[in-house]
């Protein structure tokens, strides 16, 4: 794959995710500062709130993975066309010097796309059930998801991982900075106002039991679904914190678990509330050959199999 190829794919990926933004290819603004012409590879624009709010994003096709040189030209760019956020994709990733740097200075990403790698279990978008219940999940900015789930992920009730795109799903477990989704149905209670309560408190006595150090809290949020419930809950003896959200609806429970490193909660509640303002929940009571429900459309020409889950890529 040439440089050009890869810059189209990351276009079309932007311009699949945000289809209501501004995005323009191969630009160049003058810069205020050096008063010349500054190439831009891709110049997202969208309204919030009245406001414009302006993103450049830096495609690096290269071989060998980005460090603290490469990061700081670009930084430099932006502050020369006066925007301040910006992304940088990147097929190869980054030196450790370059992600340390990038923490200081202000609202730059690092991302991953190694579109190539893509297969079968991976994508930008995933289809996952259980039993008639289903739902389209879509990962935070910046993260993957894999229908690849661990065994013991499984066994704890997980449907699809999500993780960041320079990661392997391996080494998300190892460096504590994953998600996963999962849906069920609690057909042994009768519907009731407080069943995520009982759920809950449930799950709070196979914490304790799980880590006697343990301590939770619970806030509450608003999402396009409804309100979710965020809990916050820290394993002092297994050295991480998991920032979990919850819906229910019925005898349905809709659960988004994060695990993260100690003070990294603010970082995956946002993470957590992306997922649930974008979830699609699909009830499956049977074939529908003609595919006439809306959701079904990202459906088109994916096979229905046993699997738990499937996840889809935009080319």
């Amino acid at each position: 794959m040439n440089w050009k190829k890869y810059e189209n794919q990351v276009f079309s990926y932007f311009k699949n995710r945000y289809p209501n933004s501004q995005i323009e290819q191969n630009i160049f603004i003058i810069g205020q500062l050096s008063k010349t012409k500054r190439q831009i590879d891709l110049l997202l624009e969208e309204i919030v709130a009245g406001y414009k709010i302006r993103i450049v994003i830096e495609c690096k096709d290269w071989n060998k993975p980005l460090d603290v040189a490469d990061v700081e030209q670009f930084v430099q760019k932006l502050n020369d066309v006066r925007i301040s956020k910006g992304v940088i994709i990147a097929k190869s990733g980054y030196t450790k010097a370059a992600k340390e740097y990038i923490k200081n200075t202000g609202d730059i990403n690092l991302h991953v796309l190694k579109f190539e790698d893509l297969g079968k279990f991976q994508g930008f978008y995933g289809f996952t059930y259980r039993g008639i219940h289903g739902a389209i999940v879509t990962p935070p900015n910046g993260w993957i998801i894999d229908a690849q789930v661990p065994k013991q992920m499984i066994e704890n009730g997980g449907l699809c991982l999500m993780y960041p795109m320079e990661l392997e799903a391996k080494d998300s477990f190892k460096e504590k900075n994953l998600i996963y989704f999962d849906i069920t149905e609690l057909d042994e209670f009768e519907n009731c106002d407080n069943l995520l309560d009982i759920f809950l408190k449930n799950q709070e006595e196979n914490i304790e039991k799980y880590d006697n150090k343990s301590s939770v809290e619970y806030k509450t949020e608003n999402s396009k679904i409804g309100e979710i419930k965020i809990r916050i809950t820290k394993y002092p003896n297994h050295h991480y914190t998991e920032t979990a959200g919850f819906s229910s609806e019925g005898k349905l429970i809709v659960a988004i678990y994060g695990m993260h490193k100690h003070n990294e909660e603010e970082e995956f509640r946002h993470h957590i509330k992306f997922i649930f303002d974008q979830i699609q929940l699909i009830t499956l009571y049977g074939s529908d050959p003609k595919n006439s429900h809306k959701d079904w459309s990202l459906l088109l020409n994916s096979t229905t199999s046993n699997a738990k889950s499937k996840t889809f890529k935009h080319n």
